[in-house]
């Protein structure tokens, strides 16, 4: 009876240890990390002219983890399934503003060609630089010319034009952007022909695009091969866990099976590494 009554004492102050000092420094933890995802959120979707309330933001970021959690519970009906989802939801916000920004880059690479082709008319038809930044503007759609108006504004404001390029290719970071901003600036230090200079630029630019549009095109059926490998697994797994409960029960709850799981985990996650290198063909 004593002993039971020590283990009890002992487990009740364990519980009030966790609840006083350990609950409420991962909350701080917690807090602090998510608080650095939202700012750093909030300035990616700035950069992308997205104007978000900070607190929207926070109630998206907030929320996402508890809908997923409860989607979890709902298709699995156990506390595994609750907390895998949750912390899903919890990187899907960061995630999608990701895939938003990368979608971002690559409509603004497309529409470059075009963007200095225009360029290199209002140069050949008398234009200064900044008043054939400000025609390509009016005529390109976004979100090129959003990042090229920055430079008009910044301009107006007394920033210098090779800051102003600077910061776009901060922005918008890539190669043929770069290309572009080295030939104005060795154009403006040495006196040579922008126009012709952007009209070769254009051709390079085009024919990379071309090449990598070929790699594309011929990799994949190989990129198709690797994605259904990678899931083929899981749904698997979902299907067994569906049709037959008990089998996917004695792996988990069975030593050896645990085992298993986890070196099938670890080999599925190298075939998926070894499958994305393999279909991976540099241009």
């Amino acid at each position: 009876m004593l002993i039971q009554l020590i283990m009890f004492i002992l487990i009740v102050s364990t519980i009030w240890i966790i609840f006083q000092f350990v609950a409420p420094l991962l909350k701080r933890q917690f807090d602090a990390w998510q608080d650095k995802n939202i700012r750093k959120s909030s300035e990616r979707l700035e950069q992308m002219f997205i104007n978000v309330n900070i607190k929207k933001l926070t109630i998206y970021y907030t929320l996402s983890p508890v809908v997923a959690g409860i989607v979890g519970l709902i298709l699995f009906h156990n506390f595994l399934g609750f907390f895998i989802f949750a912390v899903g939801g919890l990187v899907f916000p960061a995630m999608r503003i990701k895939q938003l920004q990368d979608a971002r880059y690559r409509k603004f690479n497309s529409q470059l060609p075009d963007a200095i082709m225009i360029l290199s008319s209002c140069l050949k038809g008398g234009l200064s630089l900044l008043q054939a930044i400000e025609t390509m503007v009016d005529e390109m759609p976004a979100p090129i010319s959003q990042e090229f108006s920055m430079i008009i504004k910044e301009n107006k404001m007394g920033v210098s034009l090779e800051e102003s390029l600077s910061r776009l290719t901060k922005r918008m970071p890539g190669e043929d952007l770069n290309l572009m901003n080295t030939a104005i600036l060795v154009a403006r230090e040495t006196g040579g022909n922008l126009p012709e200079v952007f009209s070769r630029l254009v051709g390079t630019i085009r024919s990379k695009m071309n090449v990598n549009e070929t790699v594309r095109t011929m990799t994949i059926m190989g990129r198709a091969q690797g994605f259904l490998l990678s899931i083929l697994p899981f749904v698997f797994v979902i299907f067994i866990y569906k049709t037959n409960p008990t089998m996917m029960q004695d792996m988990i709850k069975t030593e050896q099976g645990r085992m298993m799981l986890g070196i099938a985990a670890v080999l599925q996650t190298i075939g998926i590494v070894l499958i994305k290198i393999f279909s991976r063909v540099e241009a």
